[in-house]
């Protein structure tokens, strides 16, 4: 068996390496710049997942909702400079019966006439996924040329956000801007996993964020925990780019399935998705769960909040944070909290770095000859879980808690 796994290991090393040399650039390339071609689109929307109604497209053409319109696929341009729309679709489309909508008072595609809000099957040229065709798309007296391509045997996220924009995510630079919205999960076999509230959707990474990028990854929490696509339940999902693997897209997905199956525990899982915000296309994306410790995550227990009930400072039923004014903990850090627990200021002490990464507020009580640590309770399970980040030292005073 251990044979077997040494010439396995060595295949998907050889894999790797050659993906990133041989691999044949696909749909990553969708867009240049999708948060700045959002007004690059047409009133002309596909409807896969048969989700919209007439009183969704007044609502959302009228201002009065950017939300209405989840599970859209809208018309757009690949660039400002080119003279070709783009429609996107995803793997569960049924191109035989898809219905469309659009604001013109007449429509048609390669001279055959559509009719809005009635399925068409115009598009059934490329019902079985994986290749694009060239079509002319006529909006009342004006034609566009429009490509059309569907994916093949992957989930869709559609996110629409509050705003009907994602200018604002990509253009914050540490990730503090975040938004509302509506969300629809769909698994590949087209069934629904998650379609209701968006608490928010921001940026996330380091290295793999540039403001204004066209190839962002992405953090979303949902109002309610839910499993998508067989990963478990969790309310916050983390959407990667892979923008620096643009030609094959797996190095990620291979590295992180290898190492589970060499017995490396812990590894993120993560599900290929095609990822539409506001009715635009953004690319192939990979869903993965986010780490942290959880029953359907890292599964240990959790020390902080072991620490924190033993302190007193966390409800052991609810686990909500109780007020305190204010801790020291001896040589790291002075906090200050309001009433409901958020941090109002923050004083550097003798760590070299001022770095907040890990810190948690305790309600021990500096005394004479005694520290705030030293005066705390311990939990009864002194041995604990973990979760460590390996960071570079001159970003740990911009972490967070």
């Amino acid at each position: 068996m251990k044979k077997v796994k040494k010439i396995l290991s060595a295949l998907l090393a050889l894999t790797l390496a050659v993906s990133v040399l041989f691999a044949v650039p696909i749909m990553s390339e969708a867009v240049d710049k999708p948060g700045d071609l959002e007004s690059a689109g047409l009133q002309f929307w596909a409807d896969p997942e048969n989700n919209l109604t007439v009183s969704d497209i007044n609502a959302f053409i009228g201002n009065q909702s950017k939300t209405t319109m989840t599970g859209a696929v809208g018309v757009y341009k690949r660039s400002t400079s080119s003279d070709y729309y783009y429609l996107f679709l995803p793997s569960n489309a049924d191109c035989n019966n898809l219905k469309v909508w659009f604001t013109a008072s007449s429509a048609s595609v390669n001279g055959q006439t559509i009719v809005s809000g009635q399925p068409t099957d115009v598009f059934k040229d490329i019902g079985e996924g994986g290749f694009k065709k060239d079509y002319t798309l006529k909006l009342n007296s004006t034609s566009y040329n429009l490509v059309a391509l569907k994916s093949g045997d992957v989930g869709t996220v559609y996110i629409d956000t509050q705003s009907g924009s994602i200018k604002s995510i990509n253009g914050s630079s540490d990730h503090s801007v975040s938004e509302p919205g509506t969300i629809l999960v769909i698994n590949p076999k087209g069934e629904v996993e998650y379609d209701g509230d968006l608490e928010s959707l921001k940026g996330r990474g380091n290295a793999t964020w540039s403001t204004g990028s066209n190839k962002n990854p992405y953090g979303f929490k949902l109002a309610q925990s839910t499993s998508l696509m067989g990963l478990g339940k969790g309310k916050k999902w983390v959407l990667l780019a892979n923008s620096n693997d643009s030609n094959s897209l797996l190095k990620n997905q291979i590295i992180y399935d290898f190492s589970k199956y060499i017995g490396i525990n812990y590894q993120p899982t993560c599900r290929p998705v095609d990822f539409y915000v506001n009715q635009q296309y953004f690319g192939s994306y990979q869903l993965c769960e986010k780490v942290e410790i959880k029953s359907a995550r890292v599964d240990v227990s959790d020390s902080y909040e072991a620490l924190q009930i033993a302190n007193g400072t966390t409800d052991p039923q609810t686990g909500a944070i109780t007020p305190a004014d204010f801790d020291t903990m001896s040589n790291f850090e002075t906090r200050v909290y309001s009433a409901s627990g958020t941090r109002l200021t923050t004083a550097s002490g003798a760590n070299s770095y001022a770095h907040t990464v890990g810190a948690r507020r305790y309600s021990g009580t500096a005394r004479t000859g005694i520290s705030a640590l030293d005066d705390l309770n311990d939990p009864v399970d002194l041995t604990g879980g973990y979760v460590f980040e390996m960071e570079i030292s001159n970003r740990w005073a911009d972490e967070t808690t």
